[in-house]
């Protein structure tokens, strides 16, 4: 595997961890009714929508790109602050160990941001595309870790 094979790759799983999170969210009640962590997941979902159409098509739009990238960023930023709902319940131990993870898939989300940001500077849209695609095939994996069924 070459080293751009290898870093596509990394930023795929990176991405698809960070928006697998935002993918699990509950339906969405009115803004006023989201927690915090809802609101940065929400913001970050509505994001990705707008920057998945800025980079498509014969003529990318790189400036609406990073301004989106931009938004998720913040969106992610927010949300690792906050806790999961399915740490209550959990004794401190288990729910600290849990934060803690949930953090780290935030950090880990936030390079691949930046991953993605510099995909984007240097023009690799097909390589913003590749990303994509395998982010959205493992949204699954956030909701699991992190997301109670309903």
């Amino acid at each position: 595997m070459t080293h751009g094979n290898s870093m596509r790759t990394l930023i795929s799983i990176s991405l698809i961890t960070c928006l697998s999170l935002s993918a699990a969210q509950p339906a969405s009640p009115s803004s006023d009714d989201l927690s915090p962590l809802a609101e940065a997941m929400s913001s970050l979902n509505s994001s990705m929508r707008s920057f998945r159409k800025a980079v498509k098509g014969e003529a990318p739009d790189q400036k609406l790109a990073l301004a989106e990238l931009m938004k998720m960023q913040a969106a992610v930023q927010s949300a690792k602050t906050e806790v999961p709902e399915i740490v209550n319940g959990l004794d401190a131990k288990k729910a600290a160990a849990k934060t803690a993870d949930y953090r780290k898939t935030l950090i880990s989300c936030q390079r691949a941001l930046l991953d993605l940001e510099v995909l984007v500077v240097d023009k690799k849209f097909s390589e913003v595309d590749l990303a994509i695609r395998g982010l959205l095939s493992m949204k699954k994996a956030g909701h699991d870790a992190f997301i109670e069924d309903v």
